[in-house]
């Protein structure tokens, strides 16, 4: 199963993400901090970014 967490650097997403690669989930976690989730794992994406960011329209 693949899931995003928004929010992955607070104490309750950090916790979803640790639950999340213990199951075996591919788990991209979404954060405004580039540095703030200090955690490693083969099925963990980190994208840094914020919510009010809007990709180019054309």
């Amino acid at each position: 199963m693949k899931i995003t967490i928004f929010g992955a650097t607070g104490q309750i997403g950090q916790l979803l993400v640790t639950q999340a690669l213990q199951a075996s989930y591919d788990v991209t976690a979404y954060s405004r901090r580039p540095n703030a989730l200090n955690m490693e794992h083969e099925k963990l994406q980190i994208v840094v970014g914020n919510l009010t960011d809007r990709g180019k329209s054309s």
